[in-house]
């Protein structure tokens, strides 16, 4: 299943993102990991698993509004060339991926879906060129690589402040000290919570997002993002998560070891 509304082409302006008097967090490390080790600890090659947890009611009022198809789970595989999303589901399920191809990057599906990940070039079907873009540095998506160009180039971590009493655990306040914290809260809703474009109800974005939280595995093989939502939005989650504010997850795990077969076949050809 491809995306039903159209490609994900949602421009971003990064310049000036961030302001240059902060102070530096990053200093005070809990744990035996900093927020700059989280934030860099993938680049261009992972594999992402994406968890949204509104209740039925938001997700039935809100599924229709929203600019794009989306499904409140999703497993995405990076790799330098490519990319692959899927939901774990048969043929019928999310089956939807780009690659990057003589400086282009082209749209394409496999023909049994996730089943054909491991499969050869015959599995990929190329549907649509949509542009000279690069996947990695796409406006429309949310990825680890313009993360951690931010971090590498406007001292993101320095804005992570140590959760009190948790290893290796750090968040980010959406407050209004942020410098431009509606450019950098969208990058990060488009990572954790892929296709969500958080419309507008009633004048007004359908939800609103306190902090984001990341952390990491003792080894730092596995890497963890959290979106939490502003109290006024907890009836929109969740039995589980309506107590926390907890809206979306990401986990990032296989990291440089993440492959898609089918697409480096199809490369190499």
């Amino acid at each position: 299943m491809t995306f039903i509304k159209g490609i994900c082409l949602l421009p971003l302006l990064f310049a000036g993102l961030f302001s240059t008097e902060t102070v530096n967090k990053e200093e005070a490390i809990n744990g035996d990991y900093s927020a700059t080790s989280i934030l860099e600890a993938a680049d261009y090659n992972y594999t992402r698993t994406t968890t949204m947890f509104f209740n039925a009611d938001a997700y039935n009022e809100i599924k229709d509004v929203n600019y794009f198809e989306f499904t409140q789970t999703r497993t995405t595989l990076w790799t330098k060339q490519g990319l692959f999303m899927h939901n774990n589901s048969a043929s019928e399920g999310v089956n939807s991926g780009y690659l990057n191809q003589n400086g282009n990057m082209l749209h394409y599906y496999l023909k049994n879906g996730h089943e054909d990940i491991n499969g050869t070039k015959d599995s990929v079907v190329v549907d649509r060129n949509d542009g000279q873009y690069d996947i990695h540095e796409f406006e429309g998506f949310g990825t680890l690589h313009k993360i951690k160009y931010m971090s590498l180039n406007n001292n993101l971590a320095s804005y992570f402040s140590p959760v009190e009493g948790v290893e290796n655990r750090y968040q980010l306040t959406f407050d209004d000290s942020l410098s431009n914290k509606d450019a950098l809260l969208k990058e990060f809703m488009y990572f954790i919570a892929p296709c969500y474009t958080n419309p507008l109800v009633d004048g007004e974005n359908y939800l609103t997002f306190d902090r984001l939280e990341i952390s990491c595995s003792t080894d730092l093989s596995e890497v963890n993002y959290y979106l939490y939502v502003d109290a006024s939005d907890f009836t929109k989650l969740d039995t589980d998560n309506s107590i926390t504010g907890l809206f979306a997850t990401a986990v990032i795990n296989n990291i440089n070891t993440t492959k898609i077969a089918a697409i480096e076949d199809y490369l190499a050809n």
